[in-house]
């Protein structure tokens, strides 16, 4: 509903493709929908889901299939970042950054991956950082989160290869 996710759904929606646009807050999601709508004229819609929680990421599957069918790109771009020195970092800032920045995609690409793969196409892109490669002092959770995506990114786009499913 923002940031760089907004800007590439505005881009496939230009494109011609119908966008579903996904937060956990609905009202976002309405802002961005319509916004791009009105401008590509483009069917666009807005849903909000806690993609970090797997009950959730379920009835998105569920509710997205019912509205649009099914899937061919899947922008994993929700993102977390809690600064500071590891020992001002509560477990609860690690949690909420791993879970937004990691399970989030692995809940999401294990929903929609499987039937991208029975369909023989599809595109999973998961929003990395330079932190995926290097270490920032006071950037435990989001560079470790990161890192732990390019794992996760490379893992599947193995998984997937001779099913016609490229993750990046």
């Amino acid at each position: 509903s923002q940031g760089l996710g907004q800007v590439i759904a505005k881009a496939l929606s230009e494109a011609g493709a119908s966008v579903v646009i996904v937060s956990r807050r609905l009202d976002a999601c309405r802002a961005a929908a319509e916004a791009i709508q009105a401008e590509t004229k483009q069917p666009t819609f807005a849903l909000a889901a806690d993609v970090t929680q797997p009950d959730a990421v379920e009835r998105l599957f569920s509710e997205v299939t019912e509205r649009v069918g099914a899937i061919d790109v899947l922008l994993n771009s929700a993102g977390l970042n809690k600064r500071g020195p590891i020992a001002t970092l509560s477990v609860e800032d690690w949690d909420s950054v791993l879970d937004a920045n990691l399970k989030g995609p692995f809940l999401m690409a294990r929903a929609f991956g499987p039937g991208m793969a029975e369909r023989k196409w599809g595109r999973i892109l998961n929003f990395g950082s330079i932190l995926s490669y290097i270490g920032i002092a006071g950037r435990t959770p989001y560079a470790s989160s990161k890192a732990g995506l390019l794992g996760l990114t490379r893992v599947l786009a193995l998984e997937w290869a001779t099913s016609g499913v490229t993750v990046n």
